[in-house]
């Protein structure tokens, strides 16, 4: 996870909230009015910015929920490089397939000509 060095009481509230809600349909992100109800509830006042913040922090939980189904999609905290881990991991094993079996005392021994 990401450092956090301003709005992280942002994230707390948005905890309280809930990341999102729920429809019928899925997973959705909060609204203004869930956002409103939650102010009143707990006697706080947010600024403008501060309900778009949490907001728009929902709407991406949203997405990444979406994008956490596919298997082939990268983890959020990964950086920015991740095609270029992958082809480097992938290169690395198949030069492990290609190498030529040592003469060690591992190997299992030929089974030509026994019955």
């Amino acid at each position: 996870m990401p450092e956090i060095y301003r709005g992280a009481y942002l994230i707390g509230y948005l905890q309280e909230l809930g990341f999102s809600t729920n429809t019928g349909y899925g997973p959705t992100p909060l609204n203004f009015t869930e956002i409103n109800a939650w102010q009143e509830a707990t006697c706080l006042k947010l600024s403008p910015w501060e309900v778009l913040a949490i907001r728009k922090l929902s709407q991406d939980y949203i997405r990444q929920l979406g994008q956490a189904e596919n298997p082939h999609e990268p983890a959020p905290y990964m950086s920015e490089d991740i095609e270029q881990k992958r082809a480097s991991t992938d290169a690395f094993f198949r030069s492990l397939t290609k190498r030529e079996p040592s003469n060690d005392r591992h190997r299992k021994p030929s089974r030509k000509g026994h019955r």
